[in-house]
């Protein structure tokens, strides 16, 4: 049998609303003594502070005492849910009970539960903002993060709850006057200094302080954070003008897919991909990853996990009408998580995007493998999904599909990739990143439990039709 939810909500909500009011008093104590001094110490040329010298001497005392209660309601929120969830399984299964009595296992059983009878609490939206280059910056790339859920572990969730309003910030430390290599810089990622669940004035900041390296390219079919999946994704091998590694599955080599002229966005020893287009053909290549064969990477993707798409792009002519598509599709053709328009695994610019003009830009997003991926065929996909303007050029270079670096479960991926210029000490980019904090009992779980830590999330909806309202 599963747990009686509105028991369980009810007796969570309470000890939620009576942990809220000991913040809220407080933050009202505080205030009161701040009056009380001003007061006292405007009274005469030196103050008569010391006539409130007992309260002054145990204010932050009294104040901390509330701390400590709100400790105390901490546990019994955790045990609540700990046994509560406990003699639910105890009921069905016999005896059986959690397998583990513990936080994570007890809300690994709630979300289950919670799935499988159709209950919701209200969702929290997280908003990431426009990246910004430090000025003075010498290298040109990008700096992306994401707040995006886990499929598994947070059912129906987009983000993470747990993710905090702060500022993030990177910060080249390495670059290659040192031990680094080119294109492959070493960032500090920090975000702003984090507070105790239990402090009056939580929620603030992540503390995230994480090291990683810029996204290079042209060191392929990885596996790992921070690694491209894509074989020669910068196009350095051609076999008359047929790029080496890559499938042409509708345009022929020499005549409408082309090595490009010119080297390519980045690398001086490589070209670019350049779809010549003829007014009739939707040209198409593409990669088959986790593979020996040819045409094909052994790069490999994991499931239920954030990555960037990244590539350049420039054109030549004009171009009138159809979209050029950078995806990873299934042996079907429909690209990864087409379903979540949060996820998706595509890129797609329409032909007057203002993003294509006649010099390099990168392009890139976040995206998520699904839950469950394929057993085989996923292919990495180049392709216009019409015929472009007759004598028009499109040139596509540095094609990156890379896992973003993850520091908690339930916090913040990111991921540094690369321009056509490197990197130097102290290049640097800032996020702004804000939570809404709209769900209150995914804020309160947050507090009194420690989902970042976890990656969990209860299941959620945004459209106010949930089934458990908030206080």
């Amino acid at each position: 049998m599963a747990v009686d939810f509105n028991v369980l909500f009810a007796r969570l909500t309470e000890l939620f609303e009576m942990s809220a009011t000991i913040q809220t008093n407080q933050t009202a104590l505080r205030t009161k003594f701040d009056a009380i001094v001003d007061v006292y110490a405007a009274s005469s040329a030196g103050g008569d502070l010391d006539m409130i010298s007992g309260l002054v001497s145990q204010i932050e005392n009294r104040i901390d005492d509330g701390r400590i209660l709100r400790q105390v309601i901490k546990a019994d929120v955790q045990r609540t849910v700990i046994e509560m969830m406990d003699d639910a399984l105890v009921a069905v299964s016999g005896g059986a009970g959690l397998p583990e009595k513990n936080p994570r296992q007890a809300i690994k059983e709630l979300i289950r539960q919670m799935v499988d009878n159709s209950k919701d609490i209200d969702g929290t939206t997280v908003g990431i903002g426009s990246t910004t280059a430090v000025s003075g910056n010498q290298g040109n790339g990008t700096f992306l993060v994401s707040a995006l859920a886990s499929q598994i572990k947070a059912p129906t969730v987009v983000h993470n709850p747990s993710v905090k309003t702060e500022l993030v910030r990177a910060r080249c430390i390495g670059d290659s006057n040192g031990k680094y290599a080119p294109s492959s810089e070493r960032f500090i990622i920090e975000g702003q200094r984090k507070i105790d669940s239990l402090d009056e004035d939580w929620p603030k900041g992540s503390g995230i302080k994480y090291s990683l390296n810029v996204v290079n390219p042209t060191y392929d079919q990885g596996t790992g954070p921070g690694q491209n999946v894509v074989k020669d994704g910068i196009f350095r091998e051609f076999t008359s003008n047929d790029p080496d590694n890559w499938a042409i599955i509708t345009g022929s080599a020499g005549a409408t897919i082309k090595k490009s002229s010119t080297t390519g966005f980045r690398e001086t020893s490589s070209y670019a991909l350049r779809f010549d287009n003829d007014g009739s053909t939707a040209l198409k290549v593409r990669q088959t990853l986790n593979s020996n064969a040819i045409d094909s990477s052994l790069g490999k993707l994991k499931p239920d996990t954030l990555y960037t798409l990244s590539f350049a792009v420039k054109k030549a002519g004009t171009v009138s009408g159809g979209n050029l598509k950078v995806r990873v599709e299934d042996s079907g053709g429909t690209a990864l998580n087409n379903s979540d328009a949060n996820r998706k695994m595509e890129i797609s610019l329409a032909h007057n995007n203002a993003a294509i003009t006649t010099s390099y830009v990168l392009v890139s997003a976040v995206v998520q493998t699904p839950r469950t991926l394929p057993s085989k065929d996923i292919r990495i996909v180049v392709e216009t999904d019409t015929a472009f303007t007759n004598g028009s050029d499109i040139f596509v270079d540095d094609v990156c599909l890379a896992e973003m670096h993850r520091p908690t479960a339930g916090g913040l991926a990111c991921q540094m990739l690369a321009g056509a210029t490197d990197y130097a000490v102290e290049d640097g980019f800032t996020i702004q990143v804000t939570n809404n904090g709209e769900g209150k009992f995914a804020k309160d779980f947050d507090q009194f439990f420690p989902m970042e830590d976890f990656g969990f999330s209860l299941p959620a909806i945004y459209d106010g039709s949930e089934t458990q309202g908030d206080y």
